[in-house]
């Protein structure tokens, strides 16, 4: 990868601390690797809500790794290797803490207070990397420095009060030009880092795979799909504390860069809106658009649920069909499904039901639960393809599998039955029970007569009730018109004439007509 130093500004770090603003410049001329490391913790806010927990009277402040509660907060980032910045401890400059083996920096860090040229690197000591200078709030360095410490939990000098680090960012300024040399370090890119050859798949770092520091290195230095995986780490808490803004940020960060994934995130986004993005239908159609550019299926399918509705676009069906089947080239099987279902209706494109079929068959090896049991109705009525209850069965049972309540809830009808298989009671309450538990009211109803009959289960009439009750309340006049019945003549729950009428009442409204008489 081509060097960036040349084309940016050296990095500055602003620290707002409860004693005010403290500045730094970074030098990732002389420091790439150690500058890398630093940046990703930043952007990573590590260093937010740290303190300064070691100082040293007249010598310097350490802070990266304790909290205001005295709670250590784990990096996760990989030893640095101590570079040869050829950068002298000087009064200001910012450099790496490390452990007695000299190869193990990784967020902690201390400012100069003084000139300390004992820390520089020597033929006899490895030293302490510098990888920065104070530009602005060396006062405040000062008043942290002069403050009272003590021993505290195996640690020494410890603030009696320690000075909090509220929030740490990036922010632009003019190069100051400084820095003390202790030797020419020759020419490396600053974008050399453990995050670039992370991203770009070379093996830096055993699992987890996915590492925070790592991919914000990547992010730092360019690697839009490293903001991209960033992001989906904020968006749902993974490995850091969940953030919608700052995942937001990273997806146009990565779409910014090119990663079309990232500009399908900013779409839903903007498609499904929230506290944090408003609903703009014109930006998820142009995010969609973007990532359907870039080859990505879900953008294409997005935009043709757009274009189909005319949902922030001009309503355009054959258009929808086009989009859905890129998007089903592209394995998703929701765009196989909604592709299959114009055919089945010839909705703007032409009535094909045996092209419906070929679509409904992607879609399930795609994993698509809907299009498994709509295949296997197919067969199950001879629609479109030869009649076959094997066929039919496999189909909706693969449905069910893939977590469609309703293929369960058939699955569980056939069993009773015995159409297709072995009839198996036990086996059909399962299956009314896992159905019903997915919200599929009809399975509820079942599981209900199961109880309420003993069919396949103890005999329950509280249970069947409660089921009823709760198949009911979703539509399904059966279960209203059974629940009436039950409170008519007091089975299994207490006699109540008003009750029943009201149920009974409520079955003809969904248009039984038993309940009617």
């Amino acid at each position: 990868m081509e060097s960036i130093k040349s084309q940016q500004l050296p990095p500055t770090i602003v620290f707002e601390t409860e004693l005010g603003r403290i500045v730094v410049e970074l030098d990732p001329e002389h420091a790439p690797k150690t500058v890398s490391n630093f940046l990703a913790h930043v952007n990573g806010r590590f260093f937010d809500g740290l303190v300064f927990h070691r100082v040293i009277s007249g010598f310097m402040i350490q802070t990266g790794v304790l909290t205001e509660s005295f709670e250590s907060r784990v990096s996760g980032a990989p030893y640095l290797e101590l570079e040869n910045t050829g950068l002298r401890n000087v009064r200001g400059s910012l450099a790496m803490a490390h452990a007695s083996d000299p190869h193990t920096a990784q967020a902690e860090f201390f400012i100069n207070v003084s000139d300390n040229p004992r820390l520089d690197r020597s033929d006899a000591e490895w030293g302490y990397a510098v990888f920065g200078h104070v530009i602005e709030g060396m006062d405040i360095v000062d008043r942290i420095n002069d403050g009272a410490t003590r021993d505290r939990e195996g640690r020494q000098y410890v603030p009696d009060e320690p000075v909090l680090v509220e929030s740490s960012y990036v922010a632009a300024h003019e190069p100051q030009g400084w820095n003390v040399r202790a030797g020419d370090v020759g020419d490396i890119a600053v974008c050399e880092n453990p995050g670039v050859s992370y991203i770009q798949g070379e093996e830096v770092l055993p699992p987890p795979s996915r590492d925070a520091v790592l991919l914000e290195q990547a992010c730092s230095c360019g690697e839009a799909r490293g903001c991209y995986e960033l992001g989906i780490m904020y968006d749902v808490g993974e490995g850091v504390t969940q953030n919608e803004t700052r995942a937001v940020t990273l997806y146009q960060d990565g779409c910014d860069g090119g990663e079309a994934s990232a500009c399908y995130a900013l779409g839903f986004k903007y498609y499904s809106g929230g506290d944090v993005v408003a609903q703009d239908l014109s930006q998820a159609a142009s995010f969609y658009q973007e990532a359907c550019d870039g080859e990505i299926g879900q953008g294409c399918f997005g935009l043709g649920v757009m274009a189909y509705a005319g949902d922030g676009v001009p309503q355009d069906r054959a258009r929808a069909a086009s989009l859905y089947q890129t998007a089903c080239d592209d394995e998703v099987a929701d765009a196989c499904y909604n592709l299959g279902a114009m055919y089945a209706t010839g909705d703007d494109v032409r009535l094909d039901v045996a092209r419906t079929a070929e679509l409904f068959q992607a879609g399930c090896d795609w994993g698509g639960a809907l299009s498994c049991y709509n295949l296997g109705l197919m067969y199950y009525t001879g629609t479109g393809v030869p009649p076959d209850t094997a066929q039919a069965v496999a189909f909706v049972a693969a449905s069910c599998e893939g977590g469609h309540p309703q293929g369960c809830f058939n699955l569980g009808v056939w069993y009773h039955s015995g159409y297709g298989v072995e009839q198996d009671l036990d086996r059909a309450v399962s299956l009314y029970q896992e159905a019903c538990d997915g919200e599929d009211a009809d399975a509820c109803s079942s599981l209900g007569s199961a109880y309420y009959s003993g069919a396949g289960v103890p005999k329950d009439l509280t249970r069947a009730a409660s089921l009823f009750q709760s198949a009911c309340e979703e539509g399904s006049a059966r279960s209203c018109f059974n629940l009436g019945l039950m409170y008519n003549v007091g089975d299994g729950v207490t006699l109540d004439e008003n009750r029943a009428e009201s149920l009974l009442q409520r079955a003809c409204e969904l248009g039984l007509e038993d309940a009617c008489n």
